[in-house]
């Protein structure tokens, strides 16, 4: 999905969409489980590259890009639906 040429986060169009307005909660028990697992992979993606470039010979991000993202949130509900 693109917004003008621009590609949508996945997983903040599924939190955006499937949290409850009035709550703030995900009720979803499916799509809570793939935005804990993209957040998880994140932190485990960010901590890898943080690690590679400790000797200073790379730049450090702190960044994943959108589609880095949106392949987490397809890995995850590909794997639940055909499984």
């Amino acid at each position: 999905m693109e917004n003008s040429g621009v590609p949508v986060d996945d997983s903040k169009f599924l939190r955006s969409a499937d949290t409850n307005k009035k709550t703030g909660e995900i009720q979803d028990p499916v799509i809570k489980e793939v935005l804990q697992f993209v957040e998880s992979r994140k932190e485990e993606i960010l901590s890898t590259q943080a690690s590679m470039c400790e000797d200073g010979s790379c730049a450090s991000s702190n960044t994943i890009t959108v589609e880095q993202l949106n392949n987490l949130v397809l890995e995850i509900t590909l794997s639940e639906v055909w499984c």
